[in-house]
């Protein structure tokens, strides 16, 4: 073996290493922007819970009262401490009744429909940075790289 193999060897090893820093780097900062999405997606969700909550004297149908009794039951807790099922219980509650608001055009449930709207941008905006992530940790040769730094799948909210 010449020098100049040695000298390849060495330059192809480091060259190696860099990437994998490069590689790991990146992945961080995609765990971050989604970590940071999901509590920005969880936190819209309390919030458009309470603006619900505080205009309930503005529905009177029975069809909305077991969404405004689920709500209320979940109301003390931090939604991103729940279960995927009771989260989506949650969203499903809130779009429910959302359609029922969404068929009048009364001011007063402006802010119930602008509140609705956010957490649809939220929620869009959650998933496809999950569905990014996801597919970023699950590609060769990354997939080891978050084994190792025990990267694991985001829920992706439907």
């Amino acid at each position: 073996m010449t020098i100049w193999d040695g000298l390849l060897l060495a330059a192809i090893l480091i060259i190696i290493i860099i990437i994998g820093f490069i590689i790991r780097r990146r992945l961080l900062n995609l765990w971050m922007d989604v970590s940071e999405f999901e509590v920005q997606f969880y936190r819209q969700i309390e919030r458009t819970m309470e603006v619900y909550l505080t205009h309930q004297n503005l529905f009177d149908d029975s069809e909305t009262k077991t969404s405004f009794k689920l709500l209320k039951k979940y109301r003390r807790y931090k939604v991103r401490k729940l279960f995927l099922r009771q989260r989506q219980d949650i969203y499903s509650a809130l779009r429910n009744l959302y359609s029922f608001v969404e068929d009048h055009d009364d001011m007063a449930f402006k802010p119930l429909k602008s509140a609705f709207r956010s957490l649809q941008k939220t929620r869009r905006i959650y998933n496809s940075k999950v569905l990014l992530y996801n597919q970023r940790i699950n590609i060769f040769p990354t997939h080891y790289l978050a084994i190792k730094l025990e990267l694991e799948a985001k829920e992706y909210f439907g």
